[in-house]
């Protein structure tokens, strides 16, 4: 059977590029259902438990991590992982039995407070008193605590030096809600006393309580052993307990710890521009991200999302960029059409993305008026950014291209590939659609061949395609 057939030679070079490919971590993480992204682990693996036992903490099924654990523990011992998962489970069940988590804190983090009361009997230094009358410190001083029952005669730059000053509880308590850096000498006796007073309440009431540091926290305990009993300051005392958090895992939101990762410096977002996908289309079972750096860094967004209970729209926001830079773009626009821009603190980002997702979709005028409204933007990167999108939605109603910024190397390679003269092409419905710019006319050939035939003479014909020149062609068009 003969039949005919348009031929263009089409070259391509290709690179060895070694490759990452997309683990199970994105396939729970972005999981609807969950439950059935579980269904595609080997039970007895290590994924299996670790990630059952994941999905058993999001939903608060504690006793069901309790039974996997054992099973795990007892395949494959005290891994890493089992280890994150207790972590997790403490400060996740914190609230349901308080005493278990803290008797597994103290034994996980070695802390022990059998030591005795020390008894100080020397005197604090007082400030030494200076031959001036009128404008004496202590003069001074009398006359503020005359005039106020609190501190309030009394400036900031003052409270360095009354930290050592005997002061009486309701001063002490003023001094302590005043104060906004933990390093002076005895806080913790300050705070530890206030503590004591009959009318003081918890620790945490004030923000210094918070910024104490982790030897001035163990100071604390030595003095008030019972703080152990206190949520505010175990969680102060986790947040400095940097190998214990690092063991926790990444995102968790528990009565004891909040860790959040971009806060504690542990993962950020990185911007690609431009990232250039070397295979827009998937070859194989799995996709895999030729950009070792970008494949990095999507899995580290993979790991950090399987720690989250669901996606919130930052979340969402976020896999819709990184799915775009992958070519991605079916999925990019399910993610993109889950997200709330009114739950989003910021929403240039957002709006920024709409207009990339507006191009895809074909409706240039939205794209046009939100880029519109950042074209005078006072942050130069977003400005050109939003100017570069105003610039191509003009080259598509047919204007010349044209740089927004010169020293862009991508953008002048774009303005010297659009003055070169070029084609392409694609077969739809038994009809060849051409695409070329800066060409008076190209020439299409028709050449009647036995495709069977050929193909079993030499497979690899478009490697040698130079042979039709010298046949001629049964039909020919301009």
């Amino acid at each position: 059977m003969f039949r005919i057939f348009a031929l263009v030679t089409l070259l391509a070079a290709g690179t060895a590029v070694s490759a990452g490919e997309i683990g199970y971590a994105e396939d729970f993480a972005l999981a609807k259902d969950r439950t059935k992204a579980l269904e595609k682990l080997i039970p007895g693996t290590e994924d299996y438990y670790y990630y059952h036992c994941l999905h058993y903490q999001h939903t608060e099924q504690f006793d069901k991590v309790d039974d996997t654990l054992k099973a795990w523990i007892k395949r494959y011992k005290y891994t890493a992982r089992v280890k994150e998962i207790q972590n997790r489970q403490t400060l996740l069940t914190y609230a349901k039995n308080p005493q278990a988590s803290l008797a597994f804190l103290r034994q996980r983090l070695g802390l022990t407070f059998n030591h005795q009361r020390e008894r100080l009997n020397q005197k604090p230094n007082l400030p030494t008193t200076l031959d001036q009358k009128l404008i004496a410190r202590e003069t001074l001083t009398a006359r503020a605590n005359r005039t106020y029952q609190n501190l309030n005669g009394f400036e900031n730059r003052a409270l360095d030096w009354l930290v050592a000053t005997p002061l009486n509880a309701d001063r002490r308590r003023n001094l302590l809600q005043r104060l906004q850096r933990p390093d002076h000498a005895g806080l913790p006796k300050l705070i530890v006393d206030d503590l004591n007073y009959k009318y003081s309440k918890n620790f945490g009431s004030f923000a210094i309580h918070r910024q104490l540091l982790l030897t001035q926290l163990d100071d604390c305990l030595k003095l008030k052993p019972d703080l152990l009993n206190q949520t505010a300051f175990v969680n102060a005392y986790l947040q400095h307990a940097n190998s214990f958090v690092a063991a926790c895992g990444g995102y968790i939101d528990s009565p004891l710890l909040m860790i959040d990762p971009v806060a504690r410096n542990t993962y950020q977002h990185m911007e690609y521009r431009p990232l250039v996908n070397a295979r827009a289309h998937q070859l194989g079972r799995r996709r895999r991200i030729l950009n070792d750096r970008f494949d990095q860094q999507y899995h580290r967004l993979m790991k950090q999302l399987t720690y989250h209970r669901s996606l919130d729209d930052v979340d969402l926001l976020a896999v819709t960029y990184y799915m775009l830079l992958q070519d991605r773009v079916d999925e990019a626009l399910q993610f993109y059409g889950r997200v709330n821009p009114d739950n989003l603190q910021t929403k240039l980002q957002y709006d920024y993305l709409s207009t990339y997702v507006d191009l895809y979709t074909g409706d240039t005028a939205a794209a046009r008026i939100i880029a519109a409204k950042y074209a005078a933007h006072p942050v130069d990167r977003w400005r050109k950014a939003f100017i570069a999108v105003i610039a191509q939605l003009d080259e598509i109603e047919g204007a010349d291209v044209r740089l927004v910024d010169t020293k862009a190397r991508t953008e002048t390679q774009t303005k010297l590939a659009a003055s070169q003269a070029g084609f392409n092409f694609k077969v739809e419905s038994k009809q060849i659609k051409l695409n070329f710019q800066n060409l008076e006319r190209v020439q299409v050939n028709y050449y009647l061949m036995d495709v069977e035939l050929l193909f079993s003479r030499n497979p690899f014909v478009q490697q040698q395609s130079g042979q039709f020149a010298y046949i001629r062609p049964v039909l020919h068009r301009f």
